[in-house]
């Protein structure tokens, strides 16, 4: 989905009405991005009034499905069904417990945030010797966990005269090899979310990705002005308000 000229409009105006010293215009956006609750309807009332929580419903034929909830629910809402599903049709049988919330994710084994600072200061010391300074460490250790150190071990091999190139390159490279992406889009907005919170960069450095991506997985010179088309007006959408 894309938002729409009176969503965006409509959050401008509350900001300005908050902060009336800044006078934001649509000229001001630099991404945006829709979406849809799913939200369980309930005769005579208004989308502003429906719960939010998610319920699980069994169909006459068995079928088990859940639906509302939020995004930041998913594994909860999974487990749920899960219990649910057990109850009904696996009830007394010996199974092992869940441990999906003891696994820890890719990235994700540090003990304390302490760690976490001194991994992001770590980081820091080698990004600055690249020229690379700012939040960049920040935003690799918040992305990619410890994995981070896995793709500064390839972007100090593989230095241009552009840092600020480099270290995207370097990401869509982990992202070829780490994440499955097999085209730009892939990586600009699923892996990276550069489409969305960054959008001003990654249109510096769209060509190079492209040729990235290109020389990686070779592609002649038709995918590879197909796949500039298509990056190119999911740039021009974000932006674009009808």
């Amino acid at each position: 989905m894309l938002a729409t000229r009176e969503d965006v409009q409509y959050l401008l105006n509350a900001t300005n009405e908050t902060f009336p010293a800044i006078l934001l215009t649509l000229a001001d956006v630099e991404s945006s991005w829709a979406g849809l609750r799913p939200l369980i309807h309930e005769e005579g009332k208004s989308a502003s009034e429906l719960s939010r929580k998610d319920e699980i419903f069994e169909s006459e034929t068995g079928l088990i499905s859940i639906a509302g909830g939020k995004l930041t629910g998913y594994r909860k809402m999974a487990e749920r069904v899960v219990d649910k599903v057990i109850d009904l049709h696996f009830h007394g049988q010996k199974l092992e417990e869940c441990k999906t919330s003891g696994l820890t994710l890719p990235g994700g084994d540090f003990q304390n945030y302490g760690e976490v600072k001194k991994l992001e200061a770590e980081l820091a010391a080698r990004l600055g010797e690249l020229n690379l300074r700012g939040n960049e460490a920040t935003n690799l250790v918040h992305l990619y966990g410890r994995q981070a150190l896995i793709l500064v071990d390839y972007l100090e091999k593989n230095t241009t005269e552009n840092p600020e190139c480099d270290l995207i390159l370097a990401k869509a490279w982990f992202s070829i090899h780490y994440e499955m992406s097999i085209y730009p889009l892939d990586f600009i907005t699923r892996r990276s979310g550069l489409l969305f919170f960054n959008r001003p960069k990654i249109a510096r450095w769209l060509n190079p990705v492209i040729d990235y991506f290109a020389q990686k997985l070779q592609w002649s010179a038709e995918e590879r002005a197909a796949q500039l088309a298509i990056v190119t007006e999911s740039l021009e959408k974000v932006i674009k308000f009808e």
